[in-house]
């Protein structure tokens, strides 16, 4: 019996050597939001980060985040979409795309448009908050990643060379993958 007990605790010792000095990759000191982003505060220069610097780590699960599954009526432009639930009493909502940005119509937006239109409209997308919960933007839009059969249709419009990754003016959680996609890709 106390070999059991020597046993047990042992191994919760040892559990909590493993807690206390095991940490995720790329963990740095810094509290972080439910979207994966923090500031760093504490020894950046070794993690290749400057004081103060707002960054994401995309390994925060994204199980955990919102998902919504919708209908697209229609594509205002290349990171905008018009969309509704399905059900009994849908509700219509605008949604644009989370760490991407699409130039606008008067800037040669229509390409990024009509991919997004082919690719989308009259069709089920699902939703991904990049958090918990859903945000908006300053115009009432709902920000979401957009997936289609699996697919991640921002980082395919970067992978295009429609659209930019968004992260210099507002970090998210899949910036690593869209600024990779983006550096292999010369506009």
């Amino acid at each position: 019996m106390w070999y059991r007990v020597a046993m047990e605790r042992a191994f919760w010792w040892a559990m909590v050597w493993v807690v206390m000095t095991c940490s995720p990759v790329g963990a740095h000191p810094g509290a972080m939001a439910e979207d994966g982003c923090h500031v760093c505060r504490t020894d950046c220069e070794s993690w290749g980060l400057d004081d103060g610097e707002r960054h994401c780590h995309e390994e925060v699960s994204e199980a955990r985040w919102a998902r919504q599954t919708v209908w697209v009526e229609r594509v205002v432009d290349g990171d905008t979409l018009k969309v509704r639930t399905r059900g009994e009493e849908p509700v219509k909502f605008t949604v644009r795309f989370r760490g991407i940005d699409c130039p606008e119509m008067n800037e040669g937006g229509g390409r990024a448009k009509r991919h997004v239109q082919r690719r989308l409209t009259g069709k089920t997308v699902v939703l991904q908050a990049g958090m918990s919960t859903f945000e908006r933007d300053r115009y009432g839009r709902t920000l979401a990643y957009v997936e289609r059969v699996g697919v991640d249709i921002g980082l395919e419009l970067i992978e295009a060379g429609l659209c930019v990754d968004y992260s210099q003016r507002y970090p998210h959680a899949r910036q690593t993958r869209y600024l990779a996609a983006q550096a292999l890709h010369v506009r």
